[in-house]
């Protein structure tokens, strides 16, 4: 789950995809796409290995760029 939570949080913020795009291309609603961002950033804020993972991740993905 926090692979996919991962995923659509960063096509979000990082690539700019909308909650439409996200909520055909995993097959949800545009509701359940802001609550997973919303609950990411929440994460983010108040765990601190939740933070250093989302870090981690991101910096593989600035590394493909």
């Amino acid at each position: 789950v926090k692979a996919r939570h991962f995923s659509i949080y960063f096509l979000h913020k990082k690539y700019g995809f909308t909650g439409g795009q996200l909520s055909k291309l995993y097959n949800t609603t545009r509701h359940r796409i802001f609550d997973i961002c919303n609950l990411i950033g929440t994460y983010k804020r108040i765990d601190a290995i939740y933070r250093s993972e989302l870090s981690e991740v991101e910096s593989i993905l600035d590394g493909l760029s």
